[in-house]
């Protein structure tokens, strides 16, 4: 999926926001202004939105939607939409359906107006690209990586944000780590299957966590080497990311206790091997 902004929208809302003094016509603009959608496979859907944002909103605004194009038929979208008093912007939805399309590329534009105080209707056009195509995609971009661990059970945790412009699911199903100490010696590597392996569905972007069943037995500071994996196949990399393993708070309650039992324990040493000597 690739967001592009059009010139010539930019131009329409340009004269528009100059002519505001001049009650002309209702100041709004919309982002991003174009999405194309590449890979779409005759049969699949795609859904997404855009944004519509205002300048001012001292009072409630009412914006007409009206569709025209290749896609007029395969393309659904909400006809009206009412920004009340104090909101400054909202996201528009909508939905295209690829059935029945031959490959090829398709264009729709969406067209989002307003009445001026002239009564005449200032319109802002968003258009929606869709290149219809019979291979198979596999197009993914991760976004970033963060690590967190649990400081009960020190095992860590990863979130990753997952962008998926291809026609098919993106899946993992296991990860690996390469655990190294601040030295650089190798602590230990292990791979850890998923339970349920985690999809994002084509065309979207989500954020998604996973869970190592790891646990450091020692508390200081790691660098992790993360591999995220599909059916024995690797699909990212993330090198150096730190984690500092502590001793929980339950740990420590029993090393009180322990250190309390040994403290109880010597003591009772000391007392008899005291009163040994006093009867030799």
């Amino acid at each position: 999926m690739k967001a592009r902004v059009n010139l010539k929208n930019l131009l329409i809302l340009s004269i528009c926001s100059s002519l505001v003094s001049a009650h002309l016509c209702s100041a709004f603009g919309l982002s991003p202004t174009t999405l194309e959608f590449d890979n779409v496979k005759a049969g699949m859907s795609v859904s997404s939105e855009f944004q519509l944002s205002r300048g001012e909103a001292y009072k409630e605004s009412h914006y007409e939607i009206e569709t025209t194009g290749d896609l007029e038929e395969n393309l659904s979208v909400a006809n009206d939409l009412t920004l009340a008093e104090g909101v400054y912007s909202q996201m528009i939805p909508f939905h295209v359906d690829a059935t029945g399309l031959n490959p090829g590329s398709y264009e729709t534009t969406i067209l989002v107006k307003t009445e001026a105080a002239t009564g005449y209707f200032v319109g802002i056009p968003f258009t929606v690209i869709i290149n219809v195509s019979e291979e198979d995609v596999l197009s993914y971009e991760v976004k970033y990586v963060q690590a967190s661990m649990d400081q009960e059970s020190n095992t860590p945790s990863f979130t990753a944000f997952v962008e998926n412009s291809g026609n098919q699911t993106f899946k993992i199903d296991a990860l690996k780590l390469k655990i190294t100490d601040q030295t650089g010696a190798i602590v230990d590597e292990v791979l850890t299957y998923l339970n349920e392996a985690i999809e994002v569905p084509p065309f979207s972007k989500e954020s998604i966590t996973l869970k190592s069943e790891y646990s450091f037995k020692k508390y200081g500071l790691y660098n992790l080497d993360l591999s995220l994996i599909s059916e024995n196949e690797v699909l990212f990399e993330e090198k150096d990311l730190v984690l500092q393993a502590i001793i929980s708070d339950s740990l420590r309650v029993w090393i009180k206790r322990i250190g309390a039992l040994l403290l109880v324990a010597l003591s009772i040493y000391l007392l008899r091997k005291n009163q040994h000597e006093k009867t030799r």
